[in-house]
């Protein structure tokens, strides 16, 4: 979907850890066309062109996009698939 971010990474907060901000899943599914429109205006001005250093993701799948962490979702979930 050009012009949109997805699937959007969702972080959690480890504060006593070395990377503090650790991957935990994507969010790609359950979003309305004009849900994803206000995402995208949401999150358009937090893109960032490199990593922090303080987000532990994995290198060999990094993201299109980099967000800076300022926006909390509450997330609700009818169903969870684990990946491999």
């Amino acid at each position: 979907m050009a012009g949109k971010h997805r699937p959007i990474p969702v972080k959690i907060f480890i504060p006593t850890h070395l990377h503090p901000l650790q991957t935990a899943t994507k969010i790609g599914t359950g979003f309305s066309e004009q849900q994803l429109a206000e995402l995208y205006e949401l999150l358009k001005p937090l893109e960032a062109s490199v990593k922090r250093g303080d987000i532990l993701a994995d290198p060999s799948k990094p993201p299109d996009v980099w967000f800076e962490p300022k926006v909390v979702m509450e997330v609700l979930c009818a169903d969870l698939s684990l990946s491999p």
